[in-house]
């Protein structure tokens, strides 16, 4: 969960700093130009810093690569001594079976045992056979497709809830900040990142408890239905929809991970869980084409104080009927698929 809070913290301490330095807003003292970024400003300084971190990965992956060079050449440089000293005690003495078994339980000792290549190679094509880990694709594809499609489009989403509950006396006044929405947003999502590794540790590790992120999962999809049937329902909780959209995100974004180590190991984590990343990237794009379509059919208006929110209401319909689908997926997969193949292992 450390990669994937510190990957939430830096959101938030840059949306920080885009939005509250002088640097990076326009100049013009005009009120409708008041809230709007210099777009130069901002890529300038985010090519810059991209850079630089580029520079420090470079470094601290060449340290790591040779470490672990240096690593696998010193076990290399103990096994032909090991080797040599077998030899010889051969030589000296064939029927010691006791020198020889010695010297193998040394050399075991010396060298732990690694996945081959062709074990490798045989756990990918495991994965890929697996029917399950498209259907987890799919789960993954419309609970944070759809949390990132309101990511993309919070401003808009904000101004048109703003529409909805500003008074005729006071249509100056905003009610609903985009920027408070994407820091309630953030904060949520960052939080819930590290509670939810805490968790997990604790009550795997601590307690004993299994497929406790299974579990996790299965309410954090729950959440998601629940925040997005009071975005349905209501127009004055926009704060507490955000928050529970939030944690949903975050929550889905450390788990996701635990459950593809858990399931398929971590000799090929990084292949099995790098084809799932592609679900939420083709999710983004489809629910954000989504709201697009909907949003123009409707002839939505964020100028426009007689529009109102619910103009965009079906793509919160669409939302829920997804973690509803994600729900009954995910079911099928651990109680129809892997909760069947555990006990179905365990009886032979």
């Amino acid at each position: 969960s450390l990669p994937t809070t510190s990957y939430g913290i830096s959101s938030i301490w840059l949306g920080y700093l885009v939005t509250h330095m002088d640097y990076f807003k326009i100049k013009e003292k005009l009120q409708s130009f008041e809230n709007y970024l210099n777009l130069s400003h901002v890529y300038f300084f985010f090519s810059c810093f991209y850079l630089l971190i580029g520079v420090f990965d470079w470094i601290a992956a060449s340290i790591v690569s040779r470490l672990k060079h240096e690593l696998f050449h010193g076990g290399n440089k103990l096994k032909k001594p090991l080797q040599s000293h077998q030899e010889s005690s051969q030589h000296q003495n064939y029927s010691s079976l006791e020198n020889s078994s010695e010297t193998l339980h040394n050399e075991t000792e010396q060298e732990p045992l690694r996945p081959t290549k062709t074990n490798i190679k045989g756990m990918m094509l495991s994965f890929y056979k697996d029917s399950s880990a498209y259907l987890l694709l799919l789960v993954m594809f419309v609970s944070i497709g759809s949390m990132e499609m309101y990511i993309t489009n919070m401003g808009t989403i904000t101004e048109l809830y703003d529409h909805d509950v500003v008074s005729i006396a006071a249509k100056s006044e905003s009610n609903y900040d985009p920027q408070k929405t994407l820091a309630t947003f953030s904060v949520n999502s960052t939080a819930i990142r590290i509670v939810i590794g805490l968790v997990i540790d604790f009550f795997t590790r601590k307690l004993g408890f299994k497929n406790v992120e299974i579990t996790i999962m299965f309410l954090l999809l729950l959440l998601g239905f629940c925040s997005q049937l009071l975005m349905l329902t209501s127009n004055r909780y926009l704060a507490l929809a955000t928050s529970m959209m939030g944690m949903t995100y975050g929550g889905l974004f450390t788990t996701f991970p635990v459950v593809v180590l858990s399931h398929w190991g971590s000799e090929i984590f990084g292949t099995a869980y790098g084809s799932c990343m592609v679900a939420p990237a083709l999710g983004s794009t489809t629910f954000g084409i989504v709201f697009a379509r909907i949003f123009q059919n409707n002839s939505c208006s964020v100028v426009d104080d007689s529009c109102s929110f619910r103009c965009i209401g079906q793509m919160f319909q669409i939302n829920a009927i997804s973690f509803i689908f994600a729900l009954a997926v995910a079911t099928f997969i651990y109680f129809g698929m892997w909760r069947r193949k555990t006990k179905q292992t365990v009886h032979v």
